[in-house]
Order: structure tokens, then sequence, then C-alpha cells
């Protein structure tokens, strides 16, 4: 009880790896998009944004099997309500040293899809007229984000890395022209 159960695909009654495989889904995103739009705001604001999706595809979280994420040293993994006596309804399996089991391993696929808000940016364009006395023809001041915000129903950390998380990063700058 609380083990992950393998299908007899095949049902001659007994698990063999190759005989009883079935496919489950993409593990490579079916469809890639992205959309991308610049435009002013108010008189000399701007934004630029890029949204991309990467769609209809699983992965294995294979985090979840290995030994030494899970039984263990267990202060720095995740706290998943994992199969015990009391908690009997849950999707992952019990602890177990014994991760390959059966031929091969036998993961949990979760759907990887995901859409980014992957950049994102805001400007402000002085005025030329304070600008002249400076000699700078043109002057822009902007704050920009990276990987801001993504929307998954994958429960690791990133869909798109895996098992890692993906950093946010802020950025502030000038750009000018003499």
């Amino acid at each position: 009880p609380g083990e992950y159960k393998a299908e007899d695909v095949n049902g001659d009654d007994r698990y063999v790896q190759f005989d009883d495989k079935q496919f489950i889904g993409y593990r490579q995103p079916r469809y890639a998009l992205g959309w991308r739009n610049d435009f002013t705001l108010y008189k000399q604001f701007d934004v630029n944004m890029f949204i991309r999706a990467d769609l209809g595809h699983i992965g294995a979280r294979e985090d979840f099997n290995h030994p030494n994420s899970n039984t263990y040293d267990r202060a720095n993994t995740y706290a998943i309500p994992y199969w015990t006596e009391e908690n009997r309804s849950t999707k992952y399996p019990r602890l177990n040293v014994n991760y390959r089991i059966y031929e091969g391993d036998i993961n949990l696929y979760e759907r990887r899809s995901f859409v980014r808000l992957q950049d994102l940016s805001i400007g402000y364009r002085l005025p030329s007229a304070l600008l002249t006395r400076a000699k700078v023809s043109q002057m822009r001041v902007f704050v920009s984000a990276r990987n801001l915000l993504t929307v998954t129903s994958w429960s690791g950390w990133d869909p798109e890395s895996g098992n890692d998380p993906m950093p946010r990063i802020f950025s502030l700058g000038v750009n000018a022209s003499f």
C-alpha cells in the first residue's frame, strides 16, 4: 500500500517496462507562442512587454522519487503530503528508499504548460526642452523586469527549468543619444 501501481497494459499478468508502456503525453511543448507589444501610454511614457507560452506537454517530478530528497535528511525538501496510514488519499506515494521499483522508474507526471510575462519595461522619455542645455538629443529612463509572472499548474519551482527556480531580474537604466 502507498506505492505506485503499474498498469499491466498488455494483460499478461506481469509488468514489463517495454511491453506495458503507453502514451500519456508529450514531453516537449506542442505549441510555443509569443506576443510582443510596444506602445505609448501617455505622451512620454512607453511600455514594452513580451509574453510567451509553452503549451501541451507534461513533465516528470523525478525529485519526489529520489532517495536523497525524500527519505533521509528532509530539512531541505518539499512539504509533501506523502501516503501514510492516516493520509491515504494523496497522489504522492509513501516514502521508500527503493525508488526504482519494477523494471524502471515510475514517476509522477504533471502538466508542464505555462504562460509567462517574460519581459516588461516601462520608460519615460525626457522632454527635449530639458535636454538641449546638456547637448543631449534624446534621453529615456526605464525600469524593467524579467520573469515577472508565470501562470501554470506545475507544482515544482518552474515548469520550464524543471526543478530549479527561475530568477526574477529587475533593472534600472538610462538610454541617451548625444
